[in-house]
């Protein structure tokens, strides 16, 4: 396993550890633009309207005000849904439940467990963003690679506290709306324990090596989430799973199927929902657009 993989498996993991990343300052561009679509669709059944809203979890205070087309789906639901809920997240025994499976077994050490061009890397990388490693010296090495590239995001401007999932979460606690989750963070922590406990040193040594291309690809990945190029955002994420087909059926394929019947059960309801999801979800044959179509919803982007 490469580094590529762990890099497209933190869409998923990267609410659960909003809590261990520092605030920072704005960076990308205000995503309102005139005339252009949003990264967001409405599928209607007879009874209701399902608003389906492609999410990044990380943006800046200079990513907002959203498009009205966000706002106006927020306002028409009555029920929010998102991955997790976030509140879950700040409960004091889910980051207790995060750093336990993180933890490595008694005895062993970060250092023991990787190489040492591995280790040194990590050393190195965490000294230039204010970091001691010895705090991660009996934790997993999938755990590091994780906080690293949090740490590395937030020390570029990008900001969890912006993301499209806590602004929303945010307003719907405001306005006293349900709010509900696909998934458990215990859940999403397992899925991804296991894909990082398979090839702990190349992961960590992959992701390490890999971080100063990072702004170039999540610029890329905002700006055409920016303009809801669909098409664009679809190439940008497949061509990442490309390699890893099997990486790509654990992380979405199979959620997005367990998904799709929880969405089936909203559209035979009464009330109006708006489900928050990352946008990886959304596209390609088995995102969740595509798959609805397929069972003769009307889905249609805003």
């Amino acid at each position: 396993m490469r580094k590529r993989d762990s890099h497209k498996y933190l869409e998923c993991f990267i609410a659960l550890l909003l809590i261990l990343v520092t605030q920072s300052p704005a960076f990308a561009q205000n995503t309102a633009h005139s005339g252009e679509k949003s990264f967001l669709w409405s599928a209607k059944s007879d009874s209701n309207t399902v608003y389906i809203l492609g999410s990044l979890h990380l943006l800046n205070q200079d990513s907002y005000p959203l498009g009205e087309a966000y706002e106006e789906a927020f306002k028409d639901s009555e029920v929010v849904v998102f991955e997790v809920d976030p509140g879950e997240l700040d409960r004091p025994e889910t980051i207790k439940m995060v750093l336990a499976k993180a933890a490595l077994e008694k005895g062993k050490t970060l250092q023991d467990t990787v190489s040492p061009e591995t280790y040194q890397l990590a050393k190195n990388e965490l000294k230039e963003l204010g970091v001691d490693i010895k705090m991660f010296s009996v934790t997993k090495p999938w755990f590091l690679a994780v906080t690293v590239t949090i740490l590395k995001l937030a020390k570029m401007g990008f900001n969890p506290e912006y993301g499209v999932d806590q602004y929303f979460y945010n307003k719907a606690k405001e306005s006293s709306k349900e709010v509900r989750g696909l998934e458990t963070a215990e859940f999403q922590i397992d899925l991804i324990a296991s894909l990082g406990e398979e090839h702990q040193d190349e992961v960590l040594l992959h992701t390490l090596k890999d971080l100063d291309v990072i702004e170039l690809e999540l610029s890329s990945l905002i700006d055409s989430w920016r303009r809801g190029d669909e098409e664009e955002f679809q190439e940008l994420i497949l061509r990442s799973y490309g390699e890893y087909p099997q990486v790509y059926d654990k992380l979405i394929v199979n959620r997005n199927k367990n998904w799709l019947k929880e969405i089936q059960s909203y559209l035979r309801g009464d009330k109006n929902y708006l489900v928050v999801v990352g946008a990886g979800h959304l596209v390609g044959q088995e995102g969740l657009i595509k798959l609805l179509s397929k069972k003769g919803y009307s889905v249609e982007q805003m």
